[in-house]
């Protein structure tokens, strides 16, 4: 299961244009990540269990390729772009900017989750 531990993949800037604006945030740039997935979507080989998603910036969801297929996820932006996922594997993503995103599964980019983010609302 790779990136599970390893990596997240956030939307670092709100404005992305190139490269450079994007980077990839560990678990230790994130203290306040929750250590499991809040939310879990599958992609198969017929695309995503889910055609839309409301989160919060504090939702920690869990992508997991359950089809026969190498698949990845991406905003249409390119601000997330996990690379190449092989079947069984999964990645976490936090979005942590508020707004309106397209998942798009890089294998089949007619395969979207529409994704509404909102601020966390502190306790």
């Amino acid at each position: 299961m790779r990136a599970i531990t390893a990596t997240l993949l956030a939307l670092a800037l709100a404005g992305v244009g190139c490269d450079s604006d994007r980077r990839a945030i560990s678990r230790d740039d994130l203290p306040d990540v929750p250590a499991e997935a809040t939310v879990s979507v599958e992609l198969g080989d017929d695309g995503f269990d889910v055609e839309e998603l409301q989160l919060t910036t504090a939702d920690l969801v869990e992508f997991r390729v359950v089809g026969d297929e190498n698949h990845g996820v991406r905003t249409d932006d390119y601000t997330i772009d996990t690379g190449p996922l092989f079947p069984g594997e999964s990645t976490d993503v936090i979005f942590d900017k508020p707004g309106r995103y397209v998942v798009i599964d890089t294998a089949d980019d007619t395969a979207t989750i529409d994704v509404a983010v909102d601020e966390a609302v502190s306790p």
